[in-house]
């Protein structure tokens, strides 16, 4: 189960606004396409990639794809 997948099931559990956790899980999945690599890759555990996220922490993003990037970070946003 990827990091996504994970984070959008521990925040469904709690009710929160579905679309929300959509639209984040697309970011996650731009963010996986972008640079290759899995978001927040060096995480042990679900707990720790869900406390990364509500403290709104983000991976980086590649500088190479602007236009991409805003989507990105627009969708990271908690009130998309």
């Amino acid at each position: 189960m990827s990091h996504a997948q994970r984070s959008e099931i521990e925040l469904n559990q709690r009710q929160e606004a579905p679309y929300k956790v959509d639209v984040h899980s697309f970011a996650m999945v731009c963010f996986k396409i972008l640079p290759n690599e899995d978001p927040f890759y060096n995480a042990n555990i679900p707990s720790e990639i869900l406390k990364r996220i509500k403290k709104s922490e983000r991976p980086k993003l590649p500088s190479n794809c602007d236009e991409l990037t805003k989507l990105v970070e627009e969708c990271w946003r908690w009130n998309p």
